[in-house]
This record gives C-alpha cells, sequence and structure tokens, in this order.
C-alpha cells in the first residue's frame, strides 16, 4: 500500500521565501518540526493508505477534473497556527487571494476522491501551507507576536495550474515525496470555477 496525497506545488521562489520565514521563526521556537522547504505545498486531499491497483482509477478522475478546471493564480500571505494559538500544533502560511477558487477545487477532488470510495474529510478546507509541527501541543507566551512580525514578510503569489498525485515514503530522515502524476489544468476561465 502507498500513502498519498494530492497538492499544488509551489514555485521555488516562495519555497525559498517560506524557508526564510522559517530562519526567522526558528530561534525563538522549539519543540517544531520544520518541513523542508522542497516539500511544502498545498495539500487538497489527503487519501492515506491506498492499494496500488487503485492509483490508475485516481488518475484517471484527476484528469478528468484537471481538463475542466481553469488555471489561476493565488497569494501565499500571513503566518498563523492551528488549531490556535494558545496550543498549536502547525504553523502555516496562509493562501489568501485565491482561496475561494482554490477552495472550489478541493471540494471537486473531494467529490471525485469519494466517488472512488475515499471517505469525506471531517473538517472544512482551509487553503494553508504546512511550514511546521510541534511535536506536542505547547503553549508558548507570545506566539502571536512571534507569527505576526514574520507574517509582515512578503511570500507572492503562485499559479494554480497543475495539480499532483504524490506518494509519501516515510524514511528516518523525515518524509519525502514522489510523484506519481501531474494533472495540468486545461479548462476555460468560468466564474469562480
Amino acid at each position: 500500500m502507498s500513502r498519498l496525497f494530492i497538492a499544488v506545488e509551489l514555485p521555488e521562489r516562495l519555497r525559498e521565501r517560506l524557508a526564510k520565514i522559517q530562519g526567522m521563526i526558528r530561534p525563538v521556537l522549539a519543540g517544531v518540526r520544520w518541513v523542508p522547504p522542497d516539500n511544502i505545498h498545498l495539500t487538497l486531499k489527503f487519501l492515506g493508505n491506498v492499494e496500488p491497483d487503485k492509483i490508475e482509477l485516481i488518475g484517471e478522475a484527476l484528469s478528468r477534473l484537471a481538463a475542466d478546471r481553469a488555471p489561476f493564480a493565488a497569494a501565499a500571505e500571513g503566518i498563523g497556527a492551528f488549531p490556535d494559538l494558545r496550543r498549536p500544533r502547525v504553523i502555516w502560511a496562509g493562501a489568501a487571494s485565491g482561496a475561494e477558487r482554490l477552495q472550489g477545487l478541493a471540494e471537486d477532488v473531494e467529490a471525485k476522491m469519494f466517488n472512488l470510495g475515499f471517505p469525506r474529510e471531517n473538517r472544512d478546507f482551509s487553503s494553508h501551507l504546512t511550514i511546521g509541527r510541534f511535536n506536542r501541543p505547547t503553549a508558548i507566551r507570545g506566539l502571536d507576536a512571534i507569527l505576526e512580525k514574520a507574517g509582515k514578510e512578503e511570500l507572492g503569489s503562485f499559479p494554480v495550474d497543475v495539480i499532483t498525485l504524490f506518494q509519501s515514503e516515510l524514511a528516518p530522515q523525515g518524509a519525502r515525496y514522489r510523484s506519481l502524476g501531474r494533472y495540468p489544468l486545461r479548462g476555460e476561465t468560468v466564474g469562480n470555477r
């Protein structure tokens, strides 16, 4: 079985800016596992463990979805934490501009994967880029000020023109992601979809 997820890849310049943000925050936050910049992406749907015979069906569904969706631009802006600043588990950069279209794309991916037998997410989609995970929820005094200062850095825009099916391979030094298929968005621009 393979652990799979569907995501939007980021351009190198944005990953470099996120690495700079990590560098600003790292000295003042202990207990955080920082996501290697090359691994930062925008997850549309985590599929979990998937039987190999289902991978082709997933690819076909993503190909059909991508053919109907127009490419668009999104922008990363602001730094925050999930579930909240009092006991954070994840540090993220937000996807502000283009968030509605990302939400629509994620909903379409969710529907296609549900049709293939994958359960729906229990929580609403939140367009974000995970840059760090706390080893355990920890109360951190002044986290809001730390993240606010880091969030003033300009992050920039990124194209949403391809969705990628990734395989996550766990290794002692952390997860490695391997692309199993890239599906260019080729639809016409119409409304928010």
